[in-house]
């Protein structure tokens, strides 16, 4: 019921004008209270609210964009010979490099509709922006492989030591078991 109302309020704010001196879009609040993304409006206006824990499954889905935000960033930026190298040691690579293709819509919609919300709404990971987001197959168990394999990437990131991914990391978490 609450939500209802909430979204109600918003939908009305935003037809007389309302917020534009606060900050607050009512669109976007509308939009995420009818896609029951609650989790967003702590993540847009975080300063409103006490602080929560991050719902797991927003959490999972922003590693794998970042992961996927390394990956993609990475490749772009070797020279041709590095490219040419990741591509011969990698398992089912399409011709353009690795892309992030989303979530299996069958199977982990709420992925989906967290990343789509993430990319879409919040305007964050941008690069990712247009993408069809439903890879029509599952993904959780490559992904998790793949985040496992980011760990002593991510651990040089967090000691301050900026940089793009190496051929042989990339290679690394492409080709991660699951």
């Amino acid at each position: 019921m609450l939500r209802l109302i909430a979204a109600m309020v918003a939908d009305i704010h935003a037809k007389v004008g309302a917020g534009e001196e606060s900050g607050l879009d009512s669109k976007m609040v509308s939009t995420l209270l009818w896609n029951r993304q609650d989790w967003a409006l702590h993540w847009e206006y975080g300063h409103l609210f006490e602080r929560e824990e991050d719902n797991p499954d927003v959490t999972y889905v922003k590693e794998v964009l970042d992961m996927w935000r390394a990956i993609e960033s990475s490749y772009s930026q070797l020279d041709e010979p590095g490219k040419a190298d990741v591509h011969a040691r990698t398992k089912y690579l399409p011709d353009d490099g690795p892309k992030f293709g989303g979530f299996d819509g069958n199977n982990e919609a709420q992925y989906c509709a967290i990343a789509r919300t993430m990319i879409e709404d919040l305007a964050r990971w941008k690069e990712f922006k247009g993408r069809d987001l439903n890879t029509h197959s599952p993904t959780d168990r490559r992904y998790a492989a793949m985040l496992e394999a980011m760990k002593p990437y991510w651990d040089a990131i967090r000691a301050g030591r900026m940089r793009p991914m190496t051929a042989d990391e990339l290679v690394a978490v492409l080709n991660a078991p699951y």
